[in-house]
This record gives structure tokens, sequence and C-alpha cells, in this order.
């Protein structure tokens, strides 16, 4: 499975289901916990592309626990929170805060930057209702807003959670966000985030 298929799963979802429960028989059959990560994850979009939280959630948990037990591939473990805490958004699921929570963990606590964009967008998710001087912060210090590439249900999400943040902080809160945001390591945005996040 490529992972850049994820980004086109909008286009055609029983294409990209069919493909994708192909490739878990694959993975299933060569018992390949690295593969079968990857596949769940994609398959958690699908189901959450698709309304049902239910699968999204399960298949999410599948690819979580894959990741897991794929030894020495702690970038499998990030992509598969990354895809969670996304189909957790998709779905309306508060399982994001606990995804992208242990995700900031991760990579606060390995010192990367893998997957830091979709922490970080999560994170504003996350955080735009209830502290949203700190969700403008997150989503400035990611780059997902630009809106390159990606699921186009979950840069729609970022776009709408922009413009209510816009209307909440006013012009001036939103552009205090993004410098501050330009003054920020990424270690330091996801920190920040975390801390936000944890403090919820």
């Amino acid at each position: 499975m490529e992972p850049h298929r994820v980004a086109i799963l909008d286009d055609d979802l029983d294409e990209a289901g069919i493909e994708f429960e192909a490739s878990l028989r694959i993975a299933e059959g060569v018992d390949d916990e690295s593969m079968r990560a990857h596949v769940c994850s994609a398959l958690a979009l699908v189901a959450a592309l698709r309304g049902d939280g239910a699968a999204a959630a399960a298949m999410a948990a599948r690819a979580v626990c894959s990741a897991e037990r794929t030894v020495g591939a702690p970038r499998v473990l990030m992509m598969a929170l990354a895809r969670a805490g996304q189909a957790a958004v998709l779905s309306g699921d508060d399982a994001a805060e606990v995804a992208v929570s242990r995700l900031l963990q991760i990579l606060r606590d390995k010192g990367a930057t893998y997957w830091a964009d979709e922490a970080l967008a999560v994170a504003g998710l996350v955080l735009a209702d209830q502290r949203p001087p700190e969700a403008a912060l997150a989503l400035c210090a990611s780059r997902s807003l630009d809106g390159r590439g990606g699921i186009a249900a979950f840069q729609e999400r970022l776009r709408l959670c922009r413009t209510r943040l816009v209307e909440r902080l006013g012009p001036d809160g939103w552009r205090a966000a993004e410098q501050w945001a330009k003054a920020l390591s990424v270690g330091e945005a996801i920190g920040r985030a975390l801390a936000a996040v944890e403090a919820r």
C-alpha cells in the first residue's frame, strides 16, 4: 500500500476501501505488523469519511496496536496515532484528544518532527472550543493550513476552525498567533500544544 493513497481517499471511497481491504488480507497472510498498522490506519480514515465512527475507532485501535508491536519503528506508531487523531476528528470522537496527546508526548520525548504538522493540526482542532489562543498557536505552527495535499474533509475542518478562531480572537489576535508561531521552534510548538491539551 502506498501511503500517499490516503490523500485521495475522498475521491472514491468504495475503490479505496476495496484496495485497502485487499492490502489488509495480504498483511494478515504474511503477519506483517507494520503493513497492518498502515492499512488499518487507512481503513480508519475510509470509515470516518463514510460516517461510520464505530468502524473508524475500531480500525484506528487495531492500527495503534499493530504499530506498538512493530519493533524498532517508532515512526509507524507516530503515523498510526496521527491517523487515529484525524479519523477521530472526522468522526466527532473525543478519542482525538487521547491520540494527539500521546503523539505529542512521543514527539517531545524523542525530539522528533515526523508527523508534527498533523499532530499540531489535530491539537488545534481539539483545543478550539475551550482554549482558542492555544488552538490558534497550534494551527499556525502547523503547515497543514496551507491546504496542500491531505484529506479534503480534514482540510475543510481546519479551514472552518481557522474561520471560527479568527472570529473569536479577532484579526489582530490571529495575526499575533501567527507571529508567535513563527518565533517558535517545532519542538517548542509541540511542547506548548501538549501542555494545552493536557490542561484541557
